[in-house]
């Protein structure tokens, strides 16, 4: 009996091994992929600790001075602002209100015209005076007289009063002013008067030259004269007196 038991036990199979944990097939796996998860993670800690390596300074024109503090790094003559001097005067550009001017630099009231040449430059409205009589040309009816510089009421009269000899009788300039000064004009403002109206004088005397041939004969040479005598220069009696004739 005893060994039929005995042949019995070795013909029955074994009984079934247990199946493995999840632990043990994790250990599993991660023995089959390679280096183990804690082996990964310290490998990340250490890269995250090492030092950024720093770029090294760019200097590009070699001039000693880094680009990124260079105002132009690719001139090596230039490093700063001040540097910049397009019109070689000394004065930078961004100083120079004239930067492609060597002749000026400065124009405080920003009227286009220079200190140097501005007769007022701290005032943007004005910038010439001719005559230096600390009155603007635009402002000033004698740009080229420092003694005056606004014209009287004695002076407009005048011109009116020779304005009204000319609509009706043809004058010289000498003959006109010395007609004003008759009236009383001062010879100042006769003048004055009689030059301001720009009279073409040639006119005048063709004009002259026409009265004197409409109640009178004359030669050539004689109506000349009489213009001459009336205060007409020759050349101006010359041409009335040949268009007349």
């Amino acid at each position: 009996m005893i060994v039929a038991l005995t042949i019995l036990g070795s013909v029955l199979p074994d009984e079934e091994a247990p199946a493995p944990s999840s632990a043990d097939s994790s250990t599993a796996e991660s023995d089959s992929s390679g280096e183990p998860a804690q082996a990964e993670a310290e490998s990340e800690a250490d890269a995250e600790t090492q030092p950024a390596v720093e770029e090294e300074p760019v200097d590009t024109d070699g001039d000693g001075v880094v680009d990124d503090e260079d105002y132009r790094p690719e001139d090596a003559k230039v490093q700063t602002e001040d540097d910049v001097d397009t019109d070689k005067d000394g004065v930078p550009d961004y100083k120079d209100d004239f930067p492609k001017n060597a002749t000026y630099s400065k124009d405080s009231d920003g009227d286009g015209a220079a200190d140097a040449i501005d007769a007022f430059p701290k005032d943007e409205r004005y910038s010439k005076d001719s005559d230096g009589d600390k009155v603007a040309d635009s402002e000033d009816d004698f740009p080229a007289d420092p003694s005056r510089s606004k014209i009287t009421n004695a002076m407009w009269n005048a011109i009116d009063s020779a304005s009204s000899y000319l609509e009706y009788s043809a004058f010289s300039r000498t003959g006109l002013i010395g007609q004003l000064e008759f009236e009383g004009y001062a010879t100042g403002d006769a003048t004055f008067a009689v030059d301001y109206l720009d009279v073409n004088w040639n006119e005048q005397a063709f004009k002259s030259a026409k009265s004197y041939l409409d109640y009178s004969s004359f030669s050539l040479s004689g109506l000349i004269g009489q213009l001459q005598f009336e205060g007409f220069t020759y050349e101006q009696a010359s041409y009335g007196a040949n268009k007349a004739y």
